[in-house]
């Protein structure tokens, strides 16, 4: 996901350098038995993912299409994310 999202040259704290793997809290899950993990922003910078991610409208009315970093980084590491899942599920069988 990090080489998909584009950064700036400004001196702040970059949504590339702030992407976190945590574990989904239980009231978010879909099943709340099972473990599930959210790959994404920090909360640092999550806020301004959002707008680079879904687009906006800048302030002279135009749309401003979005650069959907993680969806196509989803389908580009689909096999290696399915992979790991099972080498992790077939750890927890033995």
């Amino acid at each position: 996901m990090k080489k998909e999202v584009n950064v700036s040259d400004i001196d702040h704290v970059h949504i590339r350098d702030d992407i976190k793997v945590r574990q989904t809290p239980k009231k978010e899950r879909v099943y709340a038995d099972a473990v599930s993990y959210d790959v994404g922003p920090g909360k640092e910078t999550a806020w301004r993912a959002r707008f680079h991610h879904e687009g906006y409208v800048a302030k002279n009315g135009r749309f401003v299409k979005g650069n959907p970093f993680g969806t196509r980084a989803y389908r580009v590491k689909k096999d290696a994310i399915n992979q790991a899942v099972l080498k992790e599920l077939q750890k927890g069988a033995t």
